[in-house]
């Protein structure tokens, strides 16, 4: 089964891709060899991210991986800390507040949470915060 941050890490570059920056196409299409491969070898993937072979020859990618992206994003977050809450920010991308309802993390694209390339990176800034702010996290 895949760790958390390893399905986190595969699977935003093709989110990163889809949502925001064309540049990232070799990384997704790397990305999306490694989602095939893993299926190939029967690796099951986190309770909250749907299984990609339920997307016929992952036609559907771009919606599958913001989806995931989103799921993983929330289970690393609640992960590390269970004070902050997630809620739609004006423009409706999602974002994290802290127990004093002060914006965590503000969505780059409508519907999703702000980008991150791997889980090592979104921890790094959910302790930095939480340092910051003195709020909890484990």
């Amino acid at each position: 089964m895949f760790t958390l941050d390893r399905a986190f890490d595969i699977v935003a570059p093709i989110a990163i891709y889809y949502a925001a920056d064309v540049c990232f196409k070799r990384k997704a299409e790397t990305a999306i060899e490694h989602v095939r491969e893993a299926a190939e070898r029967g690796e099951k993937w986190p309770a909250n991210v749907e299984d990609p072979c339920s997307y016929p020859l992952l036609e559907d990618v771009e919606h599958w991986s913001q989806e995931s992206y989103d799921r993983l994003f929330e289970a690393i977050v609640e992960d590390m800390t269970t004070c902050w809450s997630w809620h739609f920010d004006a423009a409706g991308s999602k974002e994290y507040l802290d127990i004093n309802d002060k914006p965590v993390f503000a969505g780059d694209k409508y519907g999703m949470f702000p980008l991150y390339e791997s889980a090592a990176d979104l921890r790094a800034r959910i302790r930095e915060v939480g340092v910051e702010r003195g709020v909890c996290t484990s």
